[in-house]
């Protein structure tokens, strides 16, 4: 009806049409994705009256912190507001109903400090809510958005930022995709983690994950995780398992086949989270946390001396904002002669231990 009432309208015919205004999840290009066929894909007259919605959703850090200065002084309470702005703002992005609901199980408990943020956000990980439910769901629904998702998390592309490309601007719709650098990347901590927990969860039954559901126990006690170990049995096992894999699965595969291997060792009671640091997505930080503790581990492609030292550099920056003593390097080698390059080093460098392991 609607539309039959815009076509007379623009013809003369009728008087009593103005606008329609559509708010939702789906902006009017992507809603046409969902309601129209497959071959009418078009940019027809009806699908280009919408005016876009700019208004910015998200809390800002400054908002955060108001926000919890006041629940602080209404509930006599004493936290750094400000330290916990900043940590909730870089799990969320703003993103307002992580953020309320991070807040609604801290306060929960009123156990502000580090380890009750990282349990709350471990917690929040593994609940079911329908935010997490529909973002699962559409990822089974919609197959090229999935794997654009697939290039961005795992396979670390780098995906120029355009939101004239509808598989992009349906991320975006959706509150998943952002551009940063001009890069297509995930726009929160959680949901880069929800995204890889749902990924994990189809590959329970690999090798690498068995390897590390057997041996868990020797990796870790009831306090801390023995990253050492725990990244010597990857190596070990990698060798094994991927040895007749090529180049070319195994440098898009590293990461997820690295959180393979750590998901049940700190399954249930640690979390961890991603960040790209290099503009190409070839360097990665994965962050873990388990019972207070944290441990930072970069991934890298190998691709020389001087670019092992660029990441070495990198992660003494990292471990010097989280105040820790010492990182872990993983650098996986293509090379065709990697056999005088595969093994573990340590190095002190500027007051920071680093642990390399080439595989």
């Amino acid at each position: 009806m609607l539309r039959d009432k815009y076509i007379r309208c623009s013809s003369g015919r009728d008087y009593t049409f103005k606008s329609v205004i559509l708010a939702g999840v789906y902006d009017i290009r992507t809603l046409k994705l969902k309601i129209r066929p497959e071959e009418e894909h078009r940019y027809n007259s009806p699908w280009n009256v919408a005016v876009d919605y700019t208004v910015d959703m998200s809390l800002s850090k400054v908002g955060i912190e108001k926000m919890l200065k006041e629940y602080k002084i209404d509930h006599v309470l004493d936290f750094d507001e400000r330290w916990f702005a900043k940590q909730i703002y870089d799990y969320t992005s703003g993103y307002p109903f992580l953020v309320s609901r991070i807040c609604e199980l801290l306060d929960k408990k009123f156990i502000w400090t580090k380890e009750g943020l990282q349990d709350t956000i471990r917690n929040l990980l593994v609940e079911d809510n329908t935010l997490f439910e529909d973002l699962a769901k559409k990822l089974d629904e919609n197959i090229q958005l999935r794997k654009l998702i697939y290039a961005i998390v795992v396979e670390g592309k780098n995906i120029s930022f355009n939101r004239q490309d509808e598989l992009i601007a349906l991320g975006v719709a959706f509150g998943w995709l952002k551009g940063e650098n001009g890069r297509t990347i995930i726009s929160n901590r959680i949901f880069e983690t929800v995204i890889y927990n749902k990924l994990l969860q189809e590959r329970t039954h690999t090798d690498i994950y068995e390897m590390a559901n057997v041996e868990q126990y020797q990796l870790k006690s009831s306090t801390e995780l023995f990253m050492d170990k725990i990244l010597e049995r990857f190596a070990s096992h990698y060798k094994t398992i991927y040895a007749g894999r090529t180049a070319n699965f195994l440098e898009n595969e590293a990461r997820i086949i690295l959180l393979s291997f750590l998901k049940p060792i700190i399954n249930g009671t640690g979390n961890y989270y991603i960040e790209a640091t290099s503009m190409d997505g070839t360097r990665t930080d994965i962050v873990v946390d388990y019972h207070g503790h944290q441990y930072i581990i970069e991934l890298k492609i190998w691709h020389g001396n001087l670019y092992e030292k660029s990441g070495k550099e990198q992660l003494v920056g990292y471990l010097k904002n989280y105040e820790l003593p010492k990182g872990w390097l993983l650098s996986f080698c293509f090379n065709k002669n990697k056999e005088t390059l595969v093994g573990s080093y340590e190095e002190e460098i500027d007051g920071k231990v680093i642990r390399e392991f080439v595989v």
